[in-house]
């Protein structure tokens, strides 16, 4: 169960911005149980960017912005393995690849929809 909701994303946005799409990303680290440590992040697509915002220790909630990339950018995302990893490419810090559960793959779909467009 998640202890974040989309209204927890939205608070954490600059004052007009609309929350379009998020969901959770871990970062790929081998195995279990080193995997489950690592939280990894809340990837959110906004009507001007694209941002990620670390896990709260305590919560699991949203809290501090990790790196945005504005939707012009030229940040591109790729999803494969079956619907579980996620590769984000940011023209100035490269490539990124995150690990995805298949049930998000709606909000994964339209991040990867939006950024095509």
């Amino acid at each position: 169960m998640e202890s974040w909701s989309d209204q927890h994303v939205q608070a954490l946005l600059e004052e007009g911005e609309q929350l379009e799409s998020a969901f959770p990303v871990r970062y790929p680290w081998g195995g279990l149980p080193f995997g489950w440590l690592l939280r990894g992040c809340v990837i959110a697509l906004t009507d001007h960017r694209i941002v990620a915002f670390a896990h709260h220790k305590v919560t699991s909630r949203p809290d501090g912005q990790i790196w945005s990339e504005p939707r012009s950018s030229g940040c591109t995302a790729e999803l494969s393995g079956n619907a579980r990893r996620l590769t984000l490419t940011r023209p100035e810090a490269g490539r990124l690849e995150l690990v995805v559960a298949p049930r998000h793959t709606r909000q994964i779909r339209r991040l990867i929809d939006a950024l095509t467009a």
